[in-house]
């Protein structure tokens, strides 16, 4: 190559590429405006706003996207101006015309309760319709403001935040539609049933590891809820309550979908499942005092769930029912599944066996990371399934 480059023929030749390159036309500024805001709506805001200096025609053209997605990393100390970012998104907002999505994400600064809900009013006066709330670091308590209640607009919230969560009364989501709360601390039975109360249409509900403060019975009811994912572990719950042990009551009768992680000890009851097509169940390996009754449990939450027409099986949902094989005929009749997923590296032919016997319509069985003894290969291979795989 370096002979090339040396020679006459070379250099001419990386002369006429340079003076083509300085010739190339502007492609992107000559997109159509709302080609150039889609691609702006995947860019950090900071990055967004920046553009303006790119040429006359891209002066104001930020102020008419449609995303905010604001994020701020680590801080390795308290920084007055790193904490003010809400600040900033707030006079983005006021300048931008058509906001429908925000999403403001920390992983460090210390922000007060008071600066998030001032924020929040100012988002439900510009008639956001999807809010997305991600902080690292929270002071202070109530943070849902009574303004919340004005929010016609809003259909998706995602709130994350490792502080207690007090719900005003007679708060109110009238178009909320989908409902994410992460890490949030609930500080009583009463504080969870007004929250859900006030989502008189929601239809997606997301429980992301919340922690559970004085609280053994929780107990909701939402009758337009379609999809429900719940993630909780002993230890998000209050230990000095209750010992670990959590009931959770689930009355919503057109559910179609439900993802539960959990425990065998936080106890599920379902009431009136029979809508329920597909469900993905993973109770965590753990060690725990009580074998037997976490087995029981899971055999209890199984049983709500003989609609199913897809049902997954994680490796520590097995090992409980292990506990508890000998009530595995309590099982009801799963008279509609047709495709059984079970995830696994170790179980006993005789727990796959109970559950198989309990599927008559089973069509296809997915079987992932299994170690299978040899009593059980002779079980998954019969001709009676359409579709088996194991990987």
């Amino acid at each position: 190559m370096g002979g090339i480059l040396s020679s006459p023929a070379g250099l001419h030749k990386l002369q006429i590429q340079k003076h083509n390159a300085g010739d190339e036309k502007d492609m992107i500024s000559n997109l159509p405006d709302d080609i150039l805001h889609y691609i702006l709506c995947f860019l950090p805001i900071q990055d967004v706003v920046r553009t303006s200096i790119l040429a006359t025609k891209w002066r104001y053209l930020w102020t008419n996207v449609s995303v905010i997605n604001f994020e701020i990393g680590h801080v390795k100390s308290y920084d007055s101006k790193s904490v003010d970012y809400l600040d900033q998104v707030d006079k983005i907002l006021h300048k931008s015309n058509c906001v429908v999505r925000i999403c403001v994400k920390t992983q460090g600064g210390i922000v007060g309760v008071a600066k998030v809900s001032t924020f929040i009013s100012s988002v439900v006066k510009h008639k956001v319709h999807d809010l997305k709330i991600s902080l690292k670091y929270l002071k202070g308590t109530d943070v849902l403001p009574n303004r919340f209640t004005a929010s016609h607009t809003l259909n998706k919230l995602h709130l994350k935040f490792p502080r207690a969560l007090d719900i005003p009364s007679g708060i109110s989501f009238p178009g909320l539609k989908t409902l994410v709360v992460s890490k949030v601390y609930f500080r009583n039975e009463k504080s969870v049933e007004q929250l859900f109360l006030g989502c008189p249409v929601l239809q997606e509900l997301t429980l992301d590891n919340c922690h559970w403060m004085n609280i053994r019975d929780i107990h909701f009811a939402i009758s337009t809820l379609r999809k429900l994912t719940i993630y909780s572990y002993r230890r998000h719950l209050d230990y000095y309550n209750h010992s670990g042990k959590c009931t959770i009551t689930i009355d919503v009768k057109n559910l179609l979908s439900l993802c539960c992680q959990s425990d065998p000890e936080v106890e599920f009851f379902l009431v009136k499942p029979t809508s329920i097509v597909d469900a993905d169940i993973d109770l965590g390996c753990c060690t725990l005092p009580d074998k037997h009754y976490s087995g029981q449990c899971a055999i209890e939450l199984l049983s709500g769930l003989s609609s199913v027409k897809s049902l997954s099986l994680s490796d520590g949902s097995l090992q409980y029912l292990e506990y508890s094989k000998e009530t595995l005929h309590h099982l009801p009749s799963f008279q509609n599944l047709t495709h059984l997923l079970l995830r696994t590296n170790t179980f006993t032919s005789e727990v796959v066996t109970g559950i198989l016997l309990k599927t008559p319509n089973l069509k296809a069985l997915h079987i992932h990371t299994v170690h299978l003894q040899s009593c059980l290969t002779s079980i998954i291979y019969e001709p009676c399934f359409k579709d088996t795989h194991v990987h």
